[in-house]
């Protein structure tokens, strides 16, 4: 079952209408203003604001068989027809409402703020939305094993933003340490955070949006996993202890929650300027904007919560 909090306008409470009975559900998703939830029977229920994806209505005729969602900051994409079908829904500034039949099937679909970027199974990628935020490709991207690495190396190709100055071109010692050994690619809105195979982070991008760790380099070593808000990141490491750095009241600062987060969190999920960390007891662990889920003091009772001052 799912428990939301926050705004109820942005998705805090739950669907009550007819058919949206948030039951099995397998994964959720979210957008900037909106949740998206994939339930075991291979349909989606949306909630929040209809401009940020929280009506689906649109597509919902063709939202079955769904084996994955994904999300940018003010659409969803799910894919169908196992995996030879993608349908987007939400803000037209994104996507608008997209429907397409592939030639192969789809692997994985990464997102900016307003594109999304699918890879297919020949490692060929597809983009569509904002052009200035990735929308498009100048050159054709092939033989690519994950959006952001290719096949033989892990090397990383960026596009879009130029007008933000997020080309690799600043400095020698971020490309180098971009070109080989990359696992994956977390991102915020202005910023990347690249993992390698070492366990080390690299980040790169607006610096005051997460693209400069070095305020917390000496703590992300053996990192496990990334994740990210629209202007903050929050690393896992080995030991499970939880790593931020960023904007501060999008989740960048976790201070006030230090003393849940210095070991035994499994992993951590986001909102768009929150972070929530599930540990191996089963509680979890809010930071960040309060609008955006940063405080479930709400439903403490209906969850293994931590809160500042007591748990």
């Amino acid at each position: 079952s799912v428990v939301p909090w926050g705004a109820a306008t942005y998705g805090g409470e739950a669907p009550n209408t007819p058919n949206t009975e948030l039951r099995a559900v397998r994964s959720i998703h979210a957008t900037d203003s909106a949740f998206a939830a994939l339930r075991a029977d291979g349909t989606v229920i949306a909630w929040g604001d209809a401009t940020g994806g929280g009506d689906a209505q649109s597509v919902q005729s063709d939202l079955h068989g769904v084996t994955e969602l994904y999300a940018c900051k003010y659409a969803f994409a799910a894919v169908t027809c196992q995996g030879f079908g993608i349908v987007c829904w939400g803000s037209a500034i994104s996507t608008g409402n997209v429907k397409c039949t592939l030639e192969l099937p789809v692997r994985h679909i990464a997102s900016t703020s307003s594109a999304f970027a699918a890879l297919d199974a020949a490692g060929t990628v597809r983009c569509w939305g904002d052009q200035s935020c990735g929308g498009e490709m100048a050159t054709e991207a092939t033989e690519v094993a994950e959006i952001f690495g290719n096949e033989k190396n892990g090397s990383v190709v960026t596009w879009g933003g130029h007008y933000l100055d997020l080309e690799l071109n600043g400095s020698s010692k971020t490309l180098d340490q971009l070109s080989s050994g990359i696992v994956c690619v977390s991102a915020t809105c202005l910023a990347f955070a690249a993992l390698k195979r070492d366990a080390s982070v690299v980040t790169w991008g607006h610096r005051n949006r997460g693209g400069d760790s070095t305020q917390v380099s000496h703590l992300l070593v053996n990192v496990q996993q990334l994740c990210s808000t629209d202007n903050a990141f929050a690393a896992v490491t080995q030991k499970g202890q939880v790593v931020t750095w960023g904007v501060k009241d999008s989740g960048g600062d976790s201070s006030s929650m230090e003393i849940f987060l210095q070991s035994d969190v499994h992993r951590v999920f986001s909102t768009c300027n929150a972070f929530m960390a599930v540990k191996y007891d089963g509680s979890i662990v809010t930071w960040g904007g309060r609008r955006s889920g940063g405080d479930a003091s709400a439903v403490a009772k209906q969850l293994q919560v931590a809160v500042a001052g007591f748990r």
